[in-house]
C-alpha cells in the first residue's frame, strides 16, 4: 500500500478545535472526493465532525493503511509503538517539536527512529504539511485546498512553499 491511494486513514488526536491543524486536515480527508474511510482517533471523544471515533487505533475495526499523527511531539513515540504493534506500515506525523526543539526534541526523534526500525514503518515527517494527491482525491494535509490532477508531481521541504504554489 503507497501513501497516495491509501483504503483507510487513522487521524490520531483528531478534535473540533476551531482553527486546529487536525481539525482542517480531517475535514480535507472528508471534503474531498478521497473515496477511503477515515478514522477519528481521539480517547476523549465519541465523535470528530460527525464521524465515528474510536479512543485507540486498535479499536479500529478495519485494517489501517495510514496513520496520520497530530498529537504532542512527546506522545508521537508510543504512538508510533502502537502502530507497529497493529501492523501499520505508514505514517504521517504532523507534529512537530523533535529536531527544531533541541535536545529534547532530538532524543524523540530517535525513539521515533528506534520503533519504526523494529516494525519497519515507513514515516513521513515530522513538523511536515502531509501530503495529497488529486489522482485519488486524498488530502491529509492542513493546506486550503487540493491540487488540480495533472501530471506534474511537486514534492517539497518546505510546506509553506507547497501551500503558496496551491495558492
Amino acid at each position: 500500500m503507497c501513501y497516495f491511494a491509501p483504503k483507510t486513514v487513522a487521524v490520531i488526536g483528531a478534535n473540533e478545535k476551531l482553527g486546529s491543524i487536525v481539525r482542517k486536515l480531517l475535514w480535507n480527508l472528508t471534503t474531498n472526493p478521497f473515496s477511503g474511510t477515515v478514522f477519528p482517533i481521539n480517547p476523549q471523544r465519541k465523535s470528530v465532525l460527525g464521524i465515528k471515533a474510536y479512543p485507540t487505533i486498535f479499536d479500529v475495526p478495519e485494517k489501517i493503511d495510514l496513520a496520520v499523527i497530530t498529537t504532542p511531539a512527546h506522545t508521537v513515540p508510543k504512538i508510533i509503538s502502537d502502530c507497529v504493534n497493529a501492523g501499520i506500515q505508514r505514517a504521517i506525523i504532523i507534529s512537530a517539536s523533535f529536531k527544531e526543539a533541541g535536545a529534547k526534541g532530538i532524543a524523540l526523534k530517535q525513539e521515533i527512529l528506534q520503533q519504526a526500525h523494529r516494525g519497519k514503518i515507513r514515516i513521513i515527517g515530522p513538523n511536515c504539511l502531509g501530503v495529497m494527491s488529486p489522482v485519488s482525491g486524498l488530502n491529509a494535509t492542513f493546506a486550503s485546498k487540493i491540487a488540480c490532477p495533472g501530471k506534474v508531481t511537486f514534492l517539497s521541504q518546505s510546506g509553506a512553499l507547497c501551500t503558496e504554489i496551491l495558492d
